[in-house]
């Protein structure tokens, strides 16, 4: 483990991802590179050839930007109730660029009330990084990556868990905060790294490959993380169709 790995989790070394322990099994890895590419980010996120005008900007972060960052983004942009102010985007360490969203993600992100339509994987670079406001990992392994990249990111990466868990203490934000106060908010939970216990539980683990069942664990743990994550940042929510059934 890291040094920024042991600051990150309060000097408390993190267990094995739960996901691996449900399958073990499973065997695909895709490779998590050391250096990240320069580049510069695609000019429009929803491919209209238009750049939007963002206030704030969420980035989810896994491997391959085909299982667990698109259920994540698309879960969050469903979740939201937003005019624009707040968007959500991915993309994978080791992104397999040009692909859509694996068959089995895209079932279940459909299940929890998302939707798959038109996402196309993309590799991470130092530019999404920078744009980002707000960049949320799979893995503590996708989150060093991003400081590799980029070091000024540290107080601004989090596992997808992690941030949910280190901001439920904070005070409620008001429904319309502004981007300055989300950019603030984000600074608050960064300052509660060793103040809050350490947990074992803040990775995602990898689904890709595994069985169906495997994939809808997964994607319960990314869909209770997003809420987690819409609660610290006081945003304005819509209600999954599930809700929906069980109201």
């Amino acid at each position: 483990m890291s040094y920024l790995d042991r600051f990150y989790a309060g000097g408390v070394e993190l267990s094995a991802q739960p996901l691996q322990r449900l399958h073990p099994a499973s065997t695909h890895t895709l490779r998590i590179p050391h250096e990240l590419p320069v580049g510069s980010a695609d000019p429009a996120i929803d491919g209209s050839g238009i750049v939007p005008t963002v206030s704030f900007s969420v980035l989810f972060v896994c491997t391959g930007n085909i299982c667990r960052s698109p259920m994540a983004e698309r879960l969050f942009a469903a979740r939201i109730d937003s005019t624009g102010q707040v968007i959500s985007s991915s993309a994978g360490t080791a992104g397999v660029t040009g692909f859509p969203m694996d068959a089995l993600a895209a079932q279940v992100l459909h299940e929890l009330g998302g939707d798959s339509e038109g996402h196309v994987a993309r590799r991470l670079n130092r530019a999404m990084i920078g744009e980002s406001d707000l960049i949320l990992t799979g893995q503590t392994s996708h989150r060093s990556a991003v400081v590799r990249a980029d070091p000024l990111a540290f107080r601004r990466v989090f596992t997808l868990r992690e941030f949910g868990r280190l901001g439920t203490g904070l005070t409620s934000l008001p429904v319309a905060a502004t981007e300055d106060q989300l950019r603030e908010r984000v600074l608050e939970v960064a300052s509660q790294r060793g103040l809050v216990p350490a947990a074992d539980d803040d990775e995602i683990g990898d689904p890709f490959g595994a069985a169906l069942s495997v994939m809808r664990a997964c994607g319960q743990q990314i869909a209770d993380a997003v809420d987690a994550t819409v609660a610290v940042l006081g945003l304005a929510r819509r209600s999954y169709p599930s809700d929906d059934m069980q109201g």
